[in-house]
C-alpha cells in the first residue's frame, strides 16, 4: 500500500512539475513571467553586490579606525609606562641619597 501512495505522491509531484514548466516555457504569459522573474533576479543580485561592497568598505573603515585607536592606547600607554619608571628610579635615587647621609 505504502509503494502505490508513493507512487501516486511521485506521479502527482511530476505532472506538477510538468505543468509548471509547460506553463512558463509553452505559453506566451509564462514566457514573460519568466523574463520577469529574471530581470528581478538580476536587480536583486546587482543590488546585493552593491550593498555587499559597501558594507565591506564600512568594515574596512572601522578595522583602520580601530588599528589606529589601538596603536595609539599603545603609544599612550607607553608614555605612562616611562613616567612611571622615571618617577620611581627618581624616588629611588632620593631614597638612596637619604639612606647615605644616615
Amino acid at each position: 500500500m505504502e509503494n502505490k501512495n508513493g507512487l501516486i505522491a511521485f506521479a502527482l509531484v511530476g505532472l506538477a512539475a510538468g505543468a509548471v514548466t509547460y506553463y512558463l516555457l509553452g505559453t506566451d504569459q509564462g514566457r514573460k513571467k519568466l523574463k520577469r522573474t529574471n530581470c528581478q533576479i538580476k536587480e536583486l543580485t546587482k543590488t546585493i553586490e552593491s550593498l555587499t561592497k559597501s558594507q565591506k568598505k564600512k568594515a574596512e573603515k572601522m578595522v583602520k579606525s580601530a588599528q589606529s585607536d589601538i596603536e595609539s592606547f599603545n603609544k599612550k600607554t607607553k608614555e605612562v609606562g616611562r613616567q612611571v619608571l622615571d618617577k620611581a628610579a627618581d624616588a629611588t635615587a632620593d631614597l638612596a641619597k637619604k639612606v647615605e647621609k644616615i
